[in-house]
């Protein structure tokens, strides 16, 4: 039936078709390692399709001609990652199982236009399943969806408009990588590469570059726990607020235990600008100034890797011994 399309010219009603009456959808052949050989046509697995660097196997096993893949084929992978993909290398390949070939039926669709409805398709499927985990999609509900169908014209100036939006995301991201680059590039100008330290900076573990006042912390009973206006820290951060503080100046806290060691961008290290109390699992640095910079010590730590220094297995903890030892880099 015909329904009226929101951006349809003139009121015009569009037409509404379900993807398996526009397109054949053709499943690839099931080919096995006894299959490949170093010789033949090449075979289009999914892995092929989400990164083009991934070496082919190749078959010289005959297979009907439905499996080929002529240069400008649309193919829709629907098991395990799904996507559209436009086969653009100038031989013909064959298609392996789980990757759709469609055959658009140019008399009523574009392909173009039919290139973008299945990208939409794909992501409303997704939409549909969130939460769920979608290892394939359906063959009958995927042909049962329902496109809009304007008339070819009309579809070839929506695909010609929806090209160039696409064009544009492209320059864009590759805008931004090479704006990540150029950063980067700066930041090695400056600073060199810092995993070899070409730069020669000073390497000294923490103890020589602060001092550490574990012995000053203090547990905090639930019954100590009173409304205040201090702030009280412990292995991840903020705990909630007392009356009274154990410190008064700037220092950096980190982890004794439960800490996120191997991810510390989720919470190892704190800079505190007290006053401030700390429970007994948190250690706590104060910063030689004259050696070192408390906000670069700060960061530093945020991004350290203390995986060399923790122990345990189910419950990892870093010890005031080893935190000591940990080396960091300071340059001028």
């Amino acid at each position: 039936g015909d329904r009226r399309g929101a951006g349809g010219t003139g009121g015009d009603a569009v037409s509404i078709a379900k993807l398996g009456d526009v397109a054949e959808f053709i499943n690839g052949a099931a080919f096995k390692p006894v299959d490949w050989g170093e010789e033949g046509k090449r075979i289009i697995r999914i892995q092929n399709l989400n990164d083009p660097s991934k070496p082919y196997n190749r078959t010289q096993r005959e297979v009907s001609e439905k499996y080929d893949v002529p240069t400008g084929t649309l193919l829709v992978s629907w098991s395990a990652s799904l996507g559209v993909f436009e086969w653009q290398e100038p031989d013909t390949a064959l298609l392996n199982q789980h990757i759709f070939k469609v055959v658009p039926d140019r008399a009523k669709i574009d392909q173009g236009y039919l290139r973008h409805m299945l990208s939409k398709s794909l992501i409303d499927m997704q939409r549909f399943l969130h939460g769920a985990t979608m290892v394939h999609i359906n063959r009958k509900e995927f042909l049962s969806i329902e496109i809009p169908l304007p008339p070819l014209a009309e579809q070839k100036r929506i695909a010609a408009i929806l090209d160039k939006a696409d064009a544009l995301r492209r320059k864009r991201r590759e805008a931004l990588a090479l704006l990540d680059t150029l950063t980067q590039s700066i930041f090695v100008e400056m600073f060199g590469d810092l995993k070899r330290n070409v730069k020669e900076f000073n390497i000294s573990p923490l103890k020589e570059v602060s001092t550490c006042l574990d012995r000053q912390r203090k547990p905090i009973k639930a019954s100590e726990r009173k409304e205040g206006a201090v702030p009280y820290y412990g292995a991840n951060g903020l705990q909630g607020y007392i009356d009274r503080p154990i410190f008064n100046e700037p220092l950096i806290l980190v982890a004794e235990d439960g800490g996120h060691f191997s991810e510390p961008q989720k919470g190892v290290a704190y800079k505190i600008d007290g006053p401030t109390w700390v429970n007994n699992h948190a250690h706590i640095l104060q910063p030689h100034e004259k050696i070192i910079d408390i906000e670069f010590l700060h960061r530093s730590l945020r991004h350290y890797d203390f995986m060399p220094y923790v122990s345990g297995t189910t419950r990892l903890k870093l010890t005031q011994a080893q935190l000591m030892r940990a080396k960091i880099l300071i340059p001028p």
